[in-house]
């Protein structure tokens, strides 16, 4: 029933259609060696970081199946210390270590629950069921994506032969794995906008408001405005 016209305004809350799914986030730190990184040029790196994204997806990282669910983003490069590395059949030669840093981020193909109709098509949810699991399993799937995502880097940096793809040269450079740091899954917001329950919004209250409006005694389905409950 909708709440008594009588209750002030400042006890309402309008749980508006203006939410959007989180991002869905993995950090990754992967360990290169190659000789004389220091000197790379501003245009080198930039070719090291296409080179690079160019072997993960060739790798699959992002890949699910024939589906694409994250994209690779924020990458840097940073130069560590320099120092004599054996190396097999060629003796010790003299490398440095480089660390290239990136993010994986779950690809949506939505970015807002009233635009489930189409999620649902995409996660072939039957249409009767759409409004009850569209939400949950899209969400599921989000973060879902970037654990896929996780795995398939850890397995790409795993064992000799993966490590084999993982090799790449720019120039005369010839860059070498040596392994991989993850992440847990983090979950985040555009700026301006606060997080709860994998939801974004204006206002954590009000997203409280729209995921718990079952358990509130004054909600009206049709206005979507419920009563603050202290």
């Amino acid at each position: 029933m909708d709440p008594p016209l009588a209750l002030p305004l400042a006890h309402l809350l309008f749980c508006s259609t203006d939410q959007f799914f989180a991002d869905f986030t993995v950090e990754a730190d992967s360990s290169y060696f190659v000789r004389d990184c220091h000197s790379l040029t501003e245009p080198e790196k930039l070719s090291v970081k296409t080179e690079f994204a160019r072997v993960l997806n060739s790798y699959g990282v992002c890949r699910k199946r024939s589906t694409q669910v994250c994209s690779i983003s924020d990458m840097s490069i940073i130069c560590g210390r320099s120092g004599r590395r054996q190396k097999r059949g060629a003796g010790r030669t003299n490398e440095t270590t480089v660390d290239l840093k990136f993010n994986l981020t779950a690809i949506k193909i939505q970015d807002q629950p009233k635009d489930c109709g189409e999620i649902c098509v995409f996660l072939k949810i039957p249409q009767e069921h759409c409004e009850k699991l569209c939400v949950v399993t899209y969400r599921r799937f989000l973060r879902a994506s970037v654990l896929h995502a996780r795995s398939q880097l850890s397995r790409m940096f795993g064992s000799d032969d993966a490590r084999g793809r993982a090799v790449f040269s720019v120039g005369r450079r010839r860059f070498e794995p040596d392994g991989v740091v993850t992440s847990a899954v983090r979950v985040s917001c555009a700026p301006g906008m606060v997080e709860h329950g994998d939801a974004c919004g204006e206002s954590a209250s009000a997203l409280w408001c729209c995921a718990n409006s079952s358990l509130l005694r004054h909600i009206s389905r049709k206005s979507k405005y419920c009563q603050i409950i202290s």
